[in-house]
């Protein structure tokens, strides 16, 4: 149960991260 929550999360939070990652890019430049 616990892997199948962390296998439908991890891609959610990957992409989370990198749209966090070029929003901070995006304001800093």
């Amino acid at each position: 149960m616990a892997r199948s929550i962390a296998a439908l999360l991890s891609p959610a939070l990957l992409a989370w991260l990198d749209t966090l990652l070029v929003a901070t890019a995006a304001t800093a430049h």
